[in-house]
């Protein structure tokens, strides 16, 4: 019996292109599986933080001998349904009175919990760890609220809201 060698290469071929096609996909699918899984929790994140608007409300600071102590108003934005924070990172900005300039920030201090909407929530001893001094008030404060991530690690939110005491400039 004679085989033609010819028609049997051409089916040995046809199925090593299959296979590596095969392989190919795999490989392809494998990499962009990869990035939407990465992309997703960052998506995850952002979605949350459409919702995560807090708005310092007031500002009242007071030295403690060798730091200012603050009490702060934090008021959450209602706009439908909420995910529960993991907490605010507050950052104070220090005013000069007599050089009339504002100083570098000084923070971030974190406040853990939620901010509850319509209800709000207030901070009260909260230590700027800025030296006091006769010349210098807090003039700013602003809020960046955060949640957590699947690893526990914090992911804030780029809506950062300021609160400006007024009668400085």
């Amino acid at each position: 019996m004679r085989y033609n060698k010819k028609g049997l290469s051409d089916i040995v071929v046809t199925l090593i292109i299959v296979l590596l096609s095969i392989v190919a996909i795999g490989v392809v699918w494998s990499v962009i599986n990869g990035l939407i899984k990465n992309q997703s929790q960052g998506v995850a994140s952002g979605s949350k933080c459409l919702t995560a608007v807090v708005d310092p409300t007031s500002l009242n600071c007071a030295n403690d001998s060798d730091y200012f102590k603050c009490t702060i108003d934090l008021q959450r934005q209602t706009q439908g349904s909420e995910t529960p924070l993991a907490g605010v990172e507050l950052v104070f900005i220090p005013y000069n009175t007599t050089s009339k300039q504002s100083l570098s920030k000084v923070g971030p201090i974190d406040l853990t919990g939620d901010v509850p909407a319509l209800v709000g929530k207030r901070a009260t001893d909260v230590n700027t760890t800025r030296a006091y001094s006769t010349d210098l008030v807090i003039k700013t404060v602003e809020a960046t609220p955060y949640f957590l991530d699947d690893s526990g690690q914090k992911q804030r939110c780029q809506n950062t809201r300021p609160y400006t005491i007024a009668g400085y400039s």
